[in-house]
């Protein structure tokens, strides 16, 4: 799917883009919230300074993502992979990120407050300076 297509679907009210072939997809700045991106493959995809609040990411495959200053509250991410992705200062208030492939993530300086980490792997993921309380 095009990242044209997907903003246009949205801005005529669809949420539900689901197993979407987004790869290398170039949606910096954009507002997506509440959307469902449900096992979607955003590898290599520039999401920064995305409002992704309340996004539906379960199963969503972000390796090598960008998502640096992304909103990401209270967004779903259970079991999605997000292997080498960049978050660094994104905001993930509440976010569900069970079961998630968080390896060599950078999550510098990301709000994390409240998130579920429950399964994750996190392996050698930069948290430094990143808010965990709560979660």
């Amino acid at each position: 799917m095009e990242p044209t297509a997907l903003l246009n679907q949205y801005a005529d009210g669809h949420r539900q883009f689901g197993a979407s072939d987004l790869r290398e997809a170039w949606l910096a700045g954009v507002s997506l919230s509440g959307v469902e991106l449900r096992q979607a493959d955003l590898a290599w995809a520039n999401l920064s300074f995305a409002n992704l609040n309340g996004a539906d990411l379960t199963q969503a495959n972000l390796w090598r993502g960008k998502l640096p200053q992304a909103n990401l509250s209270k967004a779903r991410l259970h079991r999605s992979v997000l292997i080498r992705a960049q978050l660094y200062g994104a905001v993930a208030v509440g976010a569900d990120f069970s079961q998630a492939d968080l390896r060599l993530a950078d999550l510098r300086y990301a709000d994390l407050r409240s998130a579920n980490f429950y399964g994750s792997n996190l392996s050698y993921a930069d948290l430094s300076q990143a808010d965990l309380s709560g979660a």
